[in-house]
């Protein structure tokens, strides 16, 4: 990927090897066929893309991914990287999907009280 001519590097320090193009990816996970992926290209046009600012980055990268499958009722499994309530709620709201995966911090209107029952 070139922008400008300039081949896009992200320095990760929390990686190994820290330089290189990060991407995020969708995959089927019956067949592991790779469906797309989103080149990360620095934070300025990443709040650039669509539902960046309605949503933040963790929720607009899984609705950009799952746009083609609006309407179809499928379910959406992803890490706790990109699982929120607010993706639930927008998959569900926006693109008609379900969605599942373990919510660590991003648990804001979480209904914790039937954690407690």
């Amino acid at each position: 990927y070139c922008h400008d001519g300039i081949p896009h590097k992200t320095k990760i320090p929390r990686k190994p090897e820290g330089v290189g193009a990060e991407l995020k990816a969708i995959a089927d996970g019956d067949s592991g066929v790779l469906l797309g992926l989103d080149l990360m290209e620095g934070a300025e046009r990443q709040r650039q893309k669509p539902y960046h600012a309605l949503f933040g980055e963790g929720s607009a990268i899984v609705l950009r991914f799952s746009e083609v499958y609006k309407g179809s009722g499928r379910t959406v499994v992803a890490d706790s990287a990109f699982a929120s309530v607010n993706t639930l709620v927008q998959l569900e709201n926006l693109c008609g999907l379900y969605f599942m995966g373990m919510v660590k911090t991003a648990s804001r209107e979480y209904p914790k009280k039937y954690m407690t029952e």
